[in-house]
């Protein structure tokens, strides 16, 4: 109940500082229109304010308020690359709407007054209810403005081109994103897929038969060959080549005789 309230008084503000920022040029331009009070010169006057709320909303100064105000009366956020024609719309939407519904507050300054004297309520409490029913219907009457206002501000800024370019933008980053992640998944998946398709169609190996024991042979294996024969003709060369033996016999001792 307290977040509609005050939703609800910041919408008023909202009239109010439109109004506010209108009333200046509203009161050059009365003492220019206004030199008889007659109600066709007050339309002039109210007609007039709307040309001149387009050409206040083109200062740089009011456009930065308006923007200030959407953040923080309204909670409409506003980019800064915002585009200026979308901006001076609800600036100048701001502004004559305020200023409309100000000049009714004016209109209402009289019986506003009176609403405070305890001796007309007692004496005719129906005039004095006449003045708070108009009362309560501008009051409700500008909470219905700003949230129009909130409205339309929101729906123009979400058609706003530069909103637009900002929400694809971040479309094309999600969507970069979600392609990288699919894209390096699918590429683990193929690989895992042909890493075990290979290792399918690999031939399995085959067992290798233990070799055979001599104690497991049923025949004893055959002696190795002798080499006798090598042998005695290798060893032939050596005698034929010794040095022979001398023949001569050793001389006796003198003194011997022969017979």
């Amino acid at each position: 109940m307290s977040g509609h309230i005050g939703r609800a008084v910041r919408a008023v503000l909202y009239q109010v500082l439109g109004a506010a920022l209108l009333t200046p040029v509203a009161v050059v331009l009365g003492l220019a229109v206004l030199s008889e009070p007659a109600p066709a010169r007050v339309l002039v006057l109210w007609a007039a304010c709307l040309p001149a709320s387009v050409l206040l909303a083109l200062a740089p100064l009011v456009r930065r308020i308006e923007i200030a105000a959407l953040a923080e009366l309204l909670d409409v956020q506003v980019s800064d690359r915002a585009d200026r024609v979308y901006l001076v719309a609800l600036t100048s939407l701001h502004l004559y709407g305020g200023a409309t519904l100000g000049a009714g507050v004016l209109m209402l300054s009289p019986g506003l007054v009176r609403l405070g004297d305890l001796t007309l309520w007692r004496d005719s409490p129906a005039v004095q209810a006449e003045p708070l029913a108009a009362v309560l219907a501008l009051a409700a009457a500008m909470v219905a403005a700003g949230f129009g206002q909130r409205w339309a501000a929101r729906r123009l800024l979400r058609a706003e081109p530069s909103r637009m370019l900002e929400e694809l933008g971040r479309r094309q980053a999600l969507a970069m994103e979600l392609h990288d992640a699919v894209g390096h998944a699918l590429s683990v998946v193929l690989v895992q897929g042909m890493a075990a398709q290979a290792a399918l169609q690999r031939p399995a190996p085959v067992p290798s038969r233990p070799r055979a024991h001599w104690t497991t042979c049923s025949t004893p294996p055959a002696p190795p060959r002798r080499t006798s024969t090598c042998c005695s003709a290798s060893s032939t060369p050596a005698r034929r080549h010794a040095r022979p033996r001398s023949t001569r016999s050793t001389p006796s001792p003198a003194g011997s005789t022969s017979t």
